[in-house]
């Protein structure tokens, strides 16, 4: 097994970028994939134009739903149909060390393994897609091909968020992307957890997931300012971007309406 890494880059140029620059300098044992979507079509094209040689780009209809589930299955079932791996990891995940050995560690267990389905170990919250899951599209059955939450909707700020705010309603769903096909595979035995540390657990994969920085709450900048509850949360999430675009190579390829909305949170924050 040699399972392909793929990043989906959604709205911001900046973040994909730099998660991709971090990949090719510490992967250098396979192929790495890029998915655009959230954008705009002169997004995409300043996206393209900077994108490093080794990262292929999988092309993504632009009037598709750009919801996360409906990308991933996209990626998985048309793109990568019949493939025995695929790694998705979040745009703003930015690795620290060599990942070739934990890469390489991983696919031999998962090869040996019935496992459909691979993500963090034990998530202390809905969503399991973050900081990077696997999936297996060849042994994924077809009967669990819809990855969509539940209850699922298609919104036009998903697709545009430079265009369209969402309404800033804290609404989780009852079940996240890809919960259910989770939950359908494990107590078969198809799915498992890989470790954020060592362990000596012969359920997971031996070596544990790269060191690495999440920035992590690109969606506030999506909505309306937060209610006063969610003030510190806000704060440390505008605090975090602002640092990042400061010191990124990438500001001027970035969507400036995304740019505009940092800085009308951090005027909020900070007057």
């Amino acid at each position: 097994m040699h399972s392909r890494l793929v990043v989906v880059s959604w709205w911001s140029n900046c973040l994909a970028l730099t998660c991709l620059s971090h990949l090719l300098e510490h992967v250098t044992t396979r192929p790495i994939y890029v998915i655009q979507a959230g954008k705009s079509p002169e997004g995409c094209q300043r996206f393209r134009s900077l994108l490093p040689a080794g990262v292929t780009e999988l092309v993504y209809p632009a009037d598709a739903p750009a919801e996360h589930s409906r990308v991933i299955r996209h990626v998985a079932l048309d793109h990568f149909a019949g493939e025995e791996g695929v790694w998705f990891f979040d745009h703003d995940v930015f690795v620290q060390t060599d990942c070739d050995a934990w890469l390489q560690t991983t696919d031999e267990w998962l090869a040996a393994s019935e496992v459909c389905l691979c993500i963090r170990q034990a998530p202390s919250r809905v969503a399991i897609t973050a900081p990077a899951f696997w999936i297996s599209p060849s042994r994924l059955p077809a009967s669990l091909a819809n990855f969509d939450p539940i209850p699922f909707r298609i919104r036009d700020e998903s697709r545009r968020p430079d265009l369209f705010r969402n309404s800033g309603e804290l609404q989780m769903p009852i079940k996240d992307t890809l919960v259910d096909v989770w939950e359908h595979l494990l107590p078969a035995g198809r799915a498992a957890y890989y470790t954020m540390q060592n362990t000596n657990d012969d359920s997971c994969p031996p070596l544990p997931f790269p060191p690495h920085i999440h920035l992590g709450g690109l969606f506030l900048l999506a909505g309306p300012v937060m209610p006063p509850a969610f003030h510190d949360w806000m704060v440390a999430t505008v605090d975090r971007f602002t640092a990042f675009y400061e010191n990124s190579p990438w500001r001027d390829a970035e969507d400036p309406v995304l740019l505009d909305r940092l800085a009308e949170f951090r005027k909020v924050c900070y007057g």
